[in-house]
């Protein structure tokens, strides 16, 4: 509401911002919900079933790391997407910094099945002009998956980049954190790293728990 308002003042529509005394809460950081292997199985199935012209909305989330409102709407039009460079460039984010995110074969192959549905679409028209409701309600009910929003799967790519030995940094920079302190929050699903980490600081023993003589 307070940015909505911010927004007013600058482009002449309101004078004040009325909720600016309001304080905010801190996003909630402990919990992050991420789609394991089954349930994505799960959800795939019902969608090739009952939705399949939605797979590559699907592909194109859990690829990109794109929040709801960069997906969908006035942020991601076809101009944007660059099919030599297998690039999408982001020029409008929530943190108004533009960022390009690299297509892998499954989020080009997305893409690509998205154009055949719509290929007669101008480089000004939207990608997606609908957001993911209701049939992402109904596929998440028949796939037996709880506790799983959209926004999630912007969750998912961040969390197996950090599981699969992703640097921070360049998570940072695919989901476009305004900061590393957000980034964070994945470190602790990279388990192996800090067991190998603290492996560097074991000492060489000659077996009996004494330290080799030094030459």
């Amino acid at each position: 509401m307070s940015l909505a308002y911010r927004e007013g003042i600058r482009n002449g529509k309101v004078k004040s911002n009325p909720v600016r005394l309001v304080k905010q809460r801190k996003e909630g950081g402990n919990v992050i919900r991420f789609l394991r292997d089954h349930e994505e199985a799960a959800l795939r199935a019902v969608i090739a079933q009952k939705y399949p012209n939605k797979m590559c909305e699907l592909d194109i989330s859990l690829g990109t790391g794109m929040r709801l409102s960069e997906q969908y709407g006035s942020r991601l039009r076809w101009q944007n997407v660059d099919f030599q460079r297998r690039e999408v460039d982001l020029s409008k984010t929530k943190n108004y910094t533009a960022r390009v995110i690299p297509m892998n074969a499954s989020v080009f192959a997305a893409f690509e099945a998205r154009k055949a549905q719509v290929p007669h679409a101008k480089s000004k028209d939207l990608v997606f002009d609908t957001p993911p409701r209701p049939w992402w309600d109904d596929v998440r009910e028949q796939a037996g998956v709880t506790d799983y929003r959209w926004h999630d799967n912007r969750h998912t790519f961040c969390s197996r980049l950090a599981m699969r030995k992703v640097n921070l940094v360049a998570i940072k920079e695919l989901a476009g954190h305004k900061t590393l302190a957000i980034t964070a929050r994945y470190a602790h699903l990279d388990d192996d790293a800090k067991r190998e980490a603290v492996d560097l600081l074991l000492i060489p023993t000659n077996g009996k728990g004494q330290m080799p003589p030094q030459n």
